[in-house]
Formats: C-alpha cells, sequence, structure tokens
C-alpha cells in the first residue's frame, strides 16, 4: 500500500487505499457522513471487489451501470473528461459506473436518470445547485465537442474568483466540489464547498489545510495547453513572481513558465482567485 502525508482515515480504513483518488475518497466520506444524499463514482473492474466490500462494511447502498465506460484521456491535461458507453459484458476493459447512498431509494432513481442521460433530474439527484444544474445543461452539447471540462464557459460567466470554487486541481487530484460551478464567484457552490472543507477538517485539518491551499495558488489556464499551478506566488505591482510551476504536461508552456518565474497580472490566462 502506498503512503500518504495526510491520511483520511475512516475508522482503521484509509479511504484512498479502498477508492485510489482522494478526490473520489472525499466523494465517500461526504455521503457517510449524510453531507451528500449519494454518488456516482468511476470504479475500475479490477477495484469493484475491495469498494463492494467497503460499502457492505459500512452501511451504504451500492449498485453499478448496467454498461462500462471507456475513458478518453487528453494529451494536454492527462485526464478523463470524456468517455463512452460499451456493453457490460464487452472483453474490453473499462471503468463501471457505482452509485452510492446511504439509502436504496437514491440509488435507483440516481441509475435510471443516469442510464436515460437525463442530465437535469441526474443533477438534483446528486445535490448539486440548481444554478449549476442549468449552466451544465445549457453548455452539454457544446462542451462535449470538446474536452467536456466547462473550464471556458465557466470563465466567461465568472467576475469573481472565490478559491473554495476552483475545480481546475482537480486535474491534480485535489477539490471538494465534484460539480462544474455555474461560474467561479456561484455562492451556492461556495457554501457547499466550505461545508465540506470542514468535514474534511474534522478527520484531518493538516489535510483541509492543504487542500485549501493548494485552491488558493494561482492557476495559468489555456484550451489546449493544459493547466499550471504557479506556486510561491507574491504580486509585486504589475507582475507576479513565483517559485515553481505545477502542471498536467511538461510541453512548451511548462518550460516558458518555469524559465520566466514571473508573469503579468493582466495577463489573458493568469487566473487569481480570492
Amino acid at each position: 500500500m502506498p503512503t500518504y502525508r495526510y491520511p483520511l482515515l475512516y475508522g482503521d480504513t484509509n479511504l484512498q487505499d479502498v477508492f485510489t483518488y482522494l478526490t473520489v475518497s472525499f466523494e465517500a466520506l461526504f455521503v457517510l457522513e449524510g453531507i451528500k444524499p449519494g454518488i456516482r463514482i468511476s470504479v475500475p473492474e479490477h477495484r469493484l471487489y475491495d469498494v463492494k466490500a467497503f460499502c457492505q462494511a459500512h452501511g451504504l447502498v451500492m449498485d453499478v451501470s448496467e454498461f462500462k465506460v471507456v475513458n478518453s484521456i487528453t494529451g494536454d491535461k492527462q485526464f478523463a473528461n470524456l468517455g463512452y458507453r460499451i456493453r457490460a459484458d464487452s472483453s474490453i476493459k473499462g471503468d463501471v459506473f457505482a452509485y452510492l447512498s446511504l439509502h436504496a431509494d437514491w440509488v435507483r432513481a440516481a441509475k435510471e436518470a443516469d442510464a436515460g442521460n437525463d442530465h437535469r433530474m441526474f443533477g438534483i439527484e446528486l445535490g448539486y445547485p440548481s444554478c449549476c444544474v442549468s449552466f451544465y445543461e445549457r453548455h452539454a452539447r457544446e462542451e462535449m465537442k470538446k474536452e467536456n471540462d466547462y473550464i471556458l464557459p465557466l470563465l466567461r460567466n465568472s467576475a469573481s474568483f472565490f478559491f473554495e470554487n476552483n475545480i481546475i486541481p482537480r486535474y491534480f487530484d485535489i477539490g471538494v466540489l465534484s460539480h462544474f460551478p455555474c461560474s467561479f464567484g456561484c455562492k451556492e457552490s461556495r457554501d457547499m464547498a466550505r461545508q465540506l472543507l470542514a468535514i474534511v477538517a474534522r478527520y484531518s485539518e493538516g489535510l483541509a489545510s492543504y487542500v485549501a491551499g493548494i485552491l488558493r495558488i494561482p492557476v495559468v489556464m489555456t484550451e489546449h495547453d493544459g493547466a499550471h499551478l504557479l506556486h510561491h506566488s507574491q504580486a509585486d505591482g504589475y507582475t507576479m513572481s513565483y517559485g515553481g510551476v505545477q502542471s498536467t504536461v511538461a510541453n512548451r508552456l511548462h518550460y516558458d513558465l518555469e524559465r520566466q518565474k514571473s508573469i503579468p497580472l493582466n495577463n489573458p490566462n493568469l487566473i487569481l482567485f480570492s
């Protein structure tokens, strides 16, 4: 088993040993705490046994999709926001969607909404703010032709930038929101994120502080050149200096940022959170 700087322990179990990713472990914790009505997570077929065993041991109802998903990894962000469905009995390896809740009725309703591609009902079942569900519906067709990450319409819709709503570090497996907020200034999403961070702090103050710190980091983001976190940054006049760059891909932009060690504050690709 890998070791973690901030293990997320639920009883005697490190949730990351079961759910692999920190963001998915958070999701499971939020259901166990009753903060979220339920979740849908993507589980590789070979990990299903461990997830099922955990759910049975902790009173979670679980069902799986009647199909598998083959994920499409983007070259610049090394992340799967898109995938295509195949038959559950296909020999092609893929993930299944697992629906987890404390309530069987929720699992049944969420699975039906997802199978029918009913985005609005599915978003409502997941407890997302209605403004964000409408935002997703409005841009779904456009985004599914691209990388399906909703960052560009989110930026166009934002006048303020709450760090709690920063979903970009999810590319690095950091974050507490699992939905696309309608804007970085969405108050409903910020309230939800604050509540979720408080739950994490109950289990590990160090982990909650670490996550909040990452969410505050300035980001350079383009549509096709990846996401780049600028660590140890400091604004000085019209520029911002930084000490290190953490990128989803080591491309030309990454190396340019590493070499320059500063960026104009009015750079259109720079996102600052407060």
